[in-house]
């Protein structure tokens, strides 16, 4: 568990949100079975039940509320269910007991039960994103790559992965091809990022990651599709050269670490 156990609080919200979805599944069946089969309803008792439902699970609510992560967000989104569903047998009891609306328990049940599913199922699809280590949506990679390559010192930014440990902490790991002492730059991007997260591989050169591609095979360039735009040789790698307005590739000089084949968008690098 080299990054923690952050991630036992995701299943634990994976775990409430199944308990959620189960719940509202068969409260949709029981009030379905009340629907077609009316039965004699004990208001007096259920009012009593009610109010005390309500003032409980109220409080148990409202001191989850400020929950960050997701486990904590099932947690008060359970507490939620249980308030609401005490106040729909609060309010269906005092209507039935002055009215003979007797559909008005099953009703508001199967509203509940829509309600507390549809959000449970987003709450889903959070946890479901986490662990696919989907991009937070409130993370611009492009924006951080902008702000971070304005930093003395860094020539281009490349493999920029981010992800979520449990929806509140991030981790990040990217590649920075810097120019002069990459001691301080490298301090310099983790101060950008404001946390002590982020893996930063330092290079002068991509060829500096030699012992991550050895497996990997020289890049050529298709001459038909290069437009000679220098894209590639941003980076400064001494293997790609320009001959007759033309990128070259010295496949003595080339690992084929692939980062000037993401630099073109023209797909004119490609493996040997």
């Amino acid at each position: 568990y080299t990054y923690g156990y952050l991630r036992y609080s995701v299943i634990g919200s994976v775990i409430t949100v199944l308990i959620l979805l189960t719940g509202s599944v068969l409260v949709v069946i029981h009030a379905v079975g009340r629907i077609l089969d009316p039965r004699e309803i004990h208001y007096s008792g259920m009012i009593l039940f009610a109010v005390i439902g309500v003032a409980v699970n109220f409080l148990a609510a409202f001191f989850t509320r400020h929950g960050e992560s997701l486990n904590q967000k099932a947690v008060n989104l359970h507490m939620l269910e249980d308030v609401l569903g005490w106040a729909v047998v609060l309010v269906g009891a005092v209507v039935m007991r002055f009215t003979d609306w007797w559909f008005i328990d099953p009703a508001l049940s199967l509203a509940l039960s829509l309600f507390i599913g549809i959000n449970a199922l987003k709450n889903l699809k959070k946890v479901l994103d986490i662990f696919l280590e989907k991009t937070p949506k409130e993370i611009d990679p492009e924006e951080i790559t902008h702000h971070l390559v304005q930093i003395p010192g860094v020539e281009s930014i490349h493999h920029l992965h981010i992800w979520s440990m449990d929806g509140y902490r991030h981790s990040a790991t990217l590649h920075a091809v810097v120019t002069g002492e990459y001691g301080p730059v490298k301090q310099a991007i983790k101060e950008e990022l404001a946390a002590d997260e982020p893996s930063v591989i330092i290079s002068r050169r991509p060829c500096a990651l030699l012992k991550y591609v050895k497996h990997k095979k020289p890049l050529s360039v298709d001459a038909d599709k290069c437009v000679g735009c220098k894209a590639c040789m941003k980076i400064g790698c001494p293997a790609i050269s320009m001959v007759d307005g033309k990128a070259k590739v010295d496949a003595t000089q080339c690992v084929g670490c692939g980062v000037c084949e993401q630099l073109c968008k023209f797909g004119a690098l490609k493996e040997v």
